[in-house]
């Protein structure tokens, strides 16, 4: 029953990376918990001074907000047959403390940020992870703003929580810790900016049938950009990451994937913007398939009068995976936002991703969720992720909204899982329906 608990988790385990990538939008960014039901290490547009905030010192700001939203989310479980579905409330409380904001901007500037999301599951089918409780913090300290040298200590850490995908068994619980630090250089008037950047992340499942995923990485991150034009500049961006899997028995293997791209970012008339980027890319796995492979970008965005933005973009790359060594990506995404007078905003987001997955040798429950066949011949495994995001909110008051939002997460896979004779497709939609109500000072 373990094993097959375990292996299960792990072909559905995706979900929850992908759905970071298709948020509502809230007061600025999302709040913890909204939309894609991930907690968030950033803070709302009030730290920026949207909204006054308490002063607590000659120099620091709090600034706090509550929301509370309701609604149906379809498919609890992520699951293709006996599909769940459930009303659910959330509470996301959300403190950030600044000594920025209100106009000005100190030589050193300190950003704290504490998001929580407390999530309640009404479905009597829904048992062991009927409650829970994801949190979001974030530390920003930027050191000699107004130089030409500006140091940066950053940590970022979020326990997450989602719903199984087996009724009745443990939620997932992932803890990510992210510290760092950032050089930003601007030499010449800022004709020149030359950023170094060094990340540590430590990425944990408490779940002892789930920790053979977790990961260690140290990536480091060098961009250099030349503005030739006011708002038209060339960059390079190199970045070499080294990824290290604690325990034994899920069959990953090490890796230092490695980037270098060079683009463009601009003007390309005054209300059309656009990026473009292109480069080598390489995973430089220990063992297994190994990808050695062009990547590029490309995004246009566009001013459609003075209260609606839209853009368009494509992305080809590889990413580490949890499955497998890794897969390569091919992404399409689209978002339109739309203001309307002072004080109504509506947003959309689309996104879709082709993923063609990259399997190393049988032998572990995380590969078998990789290959179409139970063993290592045959195809790999391909998946096509949508996700369609749809919010409205109407702000009577600076501090104040009530608003909707829904949010559509589906994957398409050639992949089914046989276990003891049973069939399991990976294949899920899932709807999300939620109100919110939210206030922020």
């Amino acid at each position: 029953m373990r094993r097959t608990y375990f292996v299960m988790a792990a072909f559905f385990l995706l979900p929850l990376a992908f759905a970071r990538r298709a948020q509502a939008q809230f007061v600025g960014p999302p709040p913890s918990g909204y939309g894609a039901l991930n907690v968030s290490t950033v803070g709302s547009n009030s730290t920026q001074g949207d909204t006054p905030g308490v002063r607590v010192s000659e120099t620091f700001l709090l600034h706090a907000g509550l929301a509370f939203g309701a609604g149906v989310d379809s498919n609890v479980s992520y699951s293709d047959t006996n599909t769940v579905s459930s009303a659910v409330t959330h509470v996301m409380p959300q403190l950030a403390l600044t000594n920025a904001g209100r106009g000005t901007t100190p030589d050193i500037v300190l950003n704290l940020v504490l998001n929580g999301d407390y999530r309640q599951y009404y479905s009597d089918t829904v048992t062991s992870d009927k409650a829970v409780f994801g949190v979001g913090a974030g530390a920003n300290l930027d050191i000699g703003t107004q130089g030409a040298v500006t140091g940066t200590l950053f940590n970022n850490f979020t326990r997450d929580v989602q719903p199984a995908y087996t009724i009745g068994a443990p939620a997932f619980v992932r803890d990510v810790e992210q510290p760092g630090a950032r050089v930003r250089w601007r030499p010449g008037g800022g004709r020149l900016e030359e950023f170094l950047t060094y990340t540590f992340m430590y990425d944990h499942w408490e779940s002892d049938l789930l920790n053979k995923a977790d990961v260690i990485s140290n990536t480091i991150d060098f961009r250099s950009s030349f503005k030739f034009l006011p708002k038209t500049a060339l960059y390079l961006d190199i970045n070499q990451a080294f990824y290290r899997y604690p325990n034994t028995g899920g069959g990953k293997v090490s890796s230092n994937p490695f980037h270098v791209m060079l683009g463009l970012v601009g003007l390309v008339t005054p209300k059309l913007t656009a990026t473009l980027s292109a480069g080598y890319a390489n995973g430089f796995y220990d063992s297994g398939p190994n990808p050695s492979t062009f990547a590029a970008a490309a995004e246009l965005g566009f001013l459609i009068g003075p209260f609606a933005r839209a853009k368009l973009g494509y992305e080809h790359d590889f990413a580490n995976s949890i499955y497998g060594n890794y897969y390569d990506l091919d992404a399409i995404y689209a978002a339109w936002n739309q203001q309307v007078g002072s004080s109504f905003l509506a947003g959309l987001s689309l996104r879709y991703e082709h993923r063609d997955y990259h399997c190393p040798p049988m032998g572990s429950s995380l590969a078998i969720a990789c290959y179409l066949t139970m063993g290592d011949t045959g195809d790999d495994r391909k998946d096509n992720w949508i996700g369609l995001g749809v919010d409205a909110h109407y702000f009577p008051r600076p501090w104040f909204s009530v608003g909707a939002a829904y949010q559509l997460l589906a994957n398409v896979s050639d992949f089914t899982l046989n276990l003891s004779g049973t069939s399991t497709k990976v294949s899920f939609v899932k709807h999300q329906v939620l109100g919110v109500v939210s206030l922020t000072y």
